[in-house]
């Protein structure tokens, strides 16, 4: 998780988007690892990924580990 905080800002486009998604996908597992996962990508901030000249968007870690389903399912 580290080395995703260290790196993320500094690399590819879909190497950015796979490290968001594995924010998203550790922080999801239990209730400690979404504390820590929503600590560090508030403290990463936004990343921005370059989809062109499309309505892609990039996922937001943060606030889809503190969405009220999530939350209901890690009590």
């Amino acid at each position: 998780m580290v080395q995703i905080g260290n790196e993320i800002k500094h690399d590819k486009n879909w190497v950015k988007e796979g490290m968001l998604y594995a924010l998203i996908g550790i922080g999801s597992r239990n209730r400690n690892l979404n504390t820590t996962i929503i600590k560090l990508s508030d403290r990463i901030g936004e990343i921005d990924i370059d989809y062109g000249e499309t309505s892609c968007a990039a996922p937001n870690p943060s606030r889809s580990l503190r969405s009220e389903k999530l939350q209901q399912k890690l009590s």
